[in-house]
Protein backbone atom coordinates (compact mmCIF):
# COMPACT_ATOMS: atom_id res chain seq x y z
CA UNK A 1 0.00 0.00 0.00
CA UNK A 2 1.75 3.05 -1.19
CA UNK A 3 2.20 6.05 1.52
CA UNK A 4 -0.78 8.14 -0.27
CA UNK A 5 -3.20 5.58 0.00
CA UNK A 6 -2.25 4.78 3.70
CA UNK A 7 -2.75 8.59 3.99
CA UNK A 8 -6.11 8.66 2.49
CA UNK A 9 -7.56 6.23 4.14
CA UNK A 10 -6.00 7.15 7.79
CA UNK A 11 -7.96 10.19 6.71
CA UNK A 12 -11.17 8.73 6.00
CA UNK A 13 -11.49 6.91 9.03
CA UNK A 14 -10.72 10.12 11.11
CA UNK A 15 -13.45 11.93 9.50
CA UNK A 16 -15.75 8.56 10.41
CA UNK A 17 -15.02 9.08 13.86
CA UNK A 18 -15.36 12.74 13.89
CA UNK A 19 -19.03 12.49 12.15
CA UNK A 20 -19.60 10.11 14.81
CA UNK A 21 -18.73 11.54 17.86
CA UNK A 22 -20.53 14.64 15.89
CA UNK A 23 -23.75 13.03 16.34
CA UNK A 24 -25.53 12.93 19.54
CA UNK A 25 -28.61 11.44 20.94
CA UNK A 26 -31.88 13.10 20.14
CA UNK A 27 -33.27 14.95 23.02
CA UNK A 28 -36.68 14.30 24.40
CA UNK A 29 -39.29 16.72 25.95
CA UNK A 30 -41.81 15.76 28.99
CA UNK A 31 -44.71 18.30 30.24
CA UNK A 32 -46.59 18.10 33.52
CA UNK A 33 -50.37 17.51 33.16
CA UNK A 34 -53.26 19.48 35.14
CA UNK A 35 -56.15 17.69 36.61
CA UNK A 36 -58.92 16.22 33.61
CA UNK A 37 -61.95 18.79 34.31
CA UNK A 38 -64.22 15.81 33.15
CA UNK A 39 -63.57 13.66 35.74
CA UNK A 40 -63.02 15.79 38.84
CA UNK A 41 -65.63 17.13 41.31
CA UNK A 42 -66.03 20.45 40.87
CA UNK A 43 -67.55 23.06 44.01
CA UNK A 44 -69.33 26.07 42.45
CA UNK A 45 -67.49 29.23 42.98
CA UNK A 46 -68.05 30.77 39.72
CA UNK A 47 -67.48 34.29 41.08
CA UNK A 48 -64.46 33.26 43.05
CA UNK A 49 -61.31 34.94 41.75
CA UNK A 50 -58.34 33.53 42.87
CA UNK A 51 -55.08 35.03 42.13
CA UNK A 52 -51.62 32.69 41.55
CA UNK A 53 -48.19 33.51 42.38
CA UNK A 54 -45.22 34.07 43.68
CA UNK A 55 -44.58 30.60 42.69
CA UNK A 56 -40.69 29.76 43.37
CA UNK A 57 -38.73 26.82 42.39
CA UNK A 58 -35.40 26.22 44.02
CA UNK A 59 -32.21 27.15 41.74
CA UNK A 60 -30.76 23.68 41.44
CA UNK A 61 -34.17 23.29 38.94
CA UNK A 62 -33.80 26.52 36.85
CA UNK A 63 -33.01 24.57 33.33
CA UNK A 64 -34.44 22.41 31.01
CA UNK A 65 -32.91 19.48 31.79
CA UNK A 66 -34.77 16.74 34.61
CA UNK A 67 -32.85 16.83 37.67
CA UNK A 68 -33.30 13.38 40.33
CA UNK A 69 -31.20 12.34 43.06
CA UNK A 70 -28.67 9.69 43.27
CA UNK A 71 -28.22 9.70 46.75
CA UNK A 72 -28.88 12.84 49.82
CA UNK A 73 -26.49 15.41 48.66
CA UNK A 74 -25.83 14.49 44.92
CA UNK A 75 -28.30 15.49 41.61
CA UNK A 76 -28.20 14.05 38.43
CA UNK A 77 -29.19 16.22 35.58
CA UNK A 78 -29.85 14.01 32.44
CA UNK A 79 -28.61 16.19 29.28
CA UNK A 80 -31.57 14.19 26.99
CA UNK A 81 -34.35 14.03 29.12
CA UNK A 82 -35.85 18.08 29.22
CA UNK A 83 -38.75 20.04 30.37
CA UNK A 84 -40.67 21.17 27.35
CA UNK A 85 -41.03 24.38 29.34
CA UNK A 86 -38.94 26.23 32.17
CA UNK A 87 -40.58 24.25 35.70
CA UNK A 88 -41.35 28.17 36.90
CA UNK A 89 -43.98 28.60 34.00
CA UNK A 90 -44.93 25.28 33.57
CA UNK A 91 -46.08 24.91 37.50
CA UNK A 92 -47.98 28.09 38.19
CA UNK A 93 -49.64 27.61 34.84
CA UNK A 94 -50.71 23.19 35.71
CA UNK A 95 -51.18 24.72 39.58
CA UNK A 96 -53.94 27.37 38.41
CA UNK A 97 -55.32 25.14 36.14
CA UNK A 98 -55.87 22.37 38.59
CA UNK A 99 -57.19 25.02 41.27
CA UNK A 100 -59.83 26.23 38.24
CA UNK A 101 -61.55 22.81 38.32
CA UNK A 102 -61.24 21.89 41.56
CA UNK A 103 -62.54 25.39 42.92
CA UNK A 104 -65.03 25.52 40.17
CA UNK A 105 -64.48 28.62 38.58
CA UNK A 106 -62.49 30.11 35.48
CA UNK A 107 -61.24 33.27 37.43
CA UNK A 108 -58.00 31.62 38.72
CA UNK A 109 -55.19 33.98 37.15
CA UNK A 110 -51.17 33.41 37.23
CA UNK A 111 -49.89 36.87 38.85
CA UNK A 112 -47.93 39.09 38.63
CA UNK A 113 -50.48 40.45 35.30
CA UNK A 114 -49.71 42.73 33.14
CA UNK A 115 -52.77 44.21 33.94
CA UNK A 116 -54.07 44.53 37.30
CA UNK A 117 -57.44 42.65 38.48
CA UNK A 118 -59.25 42.10 41.25
CA UNK A 119 -58.82 39.23 42.85
CA UNK A 120 -60.63 37.69 46.22
CA UNK A 121 -57.54 35.70 47.74
CA UNK A 122 -53.47 35.11 46.45
CA UNK A 123 -51.92 31.34 46.70
CA UNK A 124 -48.61 31.66 47.30
CA UNK A 125 -46.37 28.62 47.36
CA UNK A 126 -42.79 27.70 47.47
CA UNK A 127 -41.12 24.88 46.62
CA UNK A 128 -38.15 22.71 48.17
CA UNK A 129 -38.38 19.65 46.24
CA UNK A 130 -39.85 18.90 42.83
CA UNK A 131 -37.44 15.61 41.35
CA UNK A 132 -36.91 12.27 41.51
CA UNK A 133 -35.23 10.50 44.64
CA UNK A 134 -32.84 7.61 44.01
CA UNK A 135 -35.22 4.89 44.52
CA UNK A 136 -36.84 6.69 41.93
CA UNK A 137 -39.86 8.23 43.15
CA UNK A 138 -41.19 11.39 42.44
CA UNK A 139 -40.82 13.75 45.30
CA UNK A 140 -42.65 17.10 46.02
CA UNK A 141 -42.03 19.38 48.70
CA UNK A 142 -43.48 22.93 49.23
CA UNK A 143 -44.94 25.37 51.86
CA UNK A 144 -47.88 27.27 50.90
CA UNK A 145 -50.26 30.22 51.87
CA UNK A 146 -53.73 31.66 51.21
CA UNK A 147 -53.87 35.18 51.31
CA UNK A 148 -57.07 37.66 51.33
CA UNK A 149 -56.69 40.50 48.81
CA UNK A 150 -54.44 43.27 50.46
CA UNK A 151 -53.06 41.21 53.28
CA UNK A 152 -49.96 40.55 54.85
CA UNK A 153 -51.64 37.61 57.05
CA UNK A 154 -52.33 34.45 55.57
CA UNK A 155 -55.88 32.76 56.56
CA UNK A 156 -54.50 29.34 55.62
CA UNK A 157 -51.00 28.01 54.91
CA UNK A 158 -49.88 24.23 55.17
CA UNK A 159 -46.58 22.60 54.26
CA UNK A 160 -47.37 19.78 51.76
CA UNK A 161 -44.40 16.38 51.13
CA UNK A 162 -45.73 14.05 48.68
CA UNK A 163 -43.78 11.04 48.13
CA UNK A 164 -45.28 9.26 44.43
CA UNK A 165 -43.84 5.58 43.20
CA UNK A 166 -44.11 6.24 39.26
CA UNK A 167 -46.81 3.60 37.64
CA UNK A 168 -44.63 3.93 34.06
CA UNK A 169 -40.71 3.64 34.05
CA UNK A 170 -38.55 6.29 32.70
CA UNK A 171 -38.82 10.17 32.84
CA UNK A 172 -42.49 9.86 31.13
CA UNK A 173 -43.17 7.90 34.13
CA UNK A 174 -41.55 10.32 36.44
CA UNK A 175 -43.58 13.62 35.15
CA UNK A 176 -46.85 11.44 35.17
CA UNK A 177 -45.95 11.24 39.15
CA UNK A 178 -45.26 14.55 39.71
CA UNK A 179 -48.47 15.95 37.86
CA UNK A 180 -50.14 13.44 39.91
CA UNK A 181 -47.93 15.46 43.34
CA UNK A 182 -49.05 18.42 42.02
CA UNK A 183 -52.57 17.60 41.63
CA UNK A 184 -52.73 15.80 45.32
CA UNK A 185 -51.13 19.30 47.00
CA UNK A 186 -53.57 21.09 44.22
CA UNK A 187 -56.81 19.31 46.15
CA UNK A 188 -55.02 20.28 49.76
CA UNK A 189 -55.14 24.03 49.30
CA UNK A 190 -58.22 23.91 47.23
CA UNK A 191 -59.81 22.38 50.70
CA UNK A 192 -58.94 25.44 52.43
CA UNK A 193 -61.50 27.67 50.59
CA UNK A 194 -64.14 25.23 51.74
CA UNK A 195 -64.02 27.08 55.40
CA UNK A 196 -62.87 30.63 54.35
Amino acid sequence: MTRSIRAAALFSLLALAVVACGQSQPARFYMLTPLDGATAPAADNAMLTVGVGPISVPAYLDRPQIVSRSGPNTLVVDEFDRWGEPLEDMIPRVLAENLSVLLGTERVFLLPRRRSIHYDYQVEVEFSRFDADADGSAVLAARWAVYPRGEDEPLRFGQTTIRSAPTATGFAGLAAALSTALEDMSREIAGEFDTL
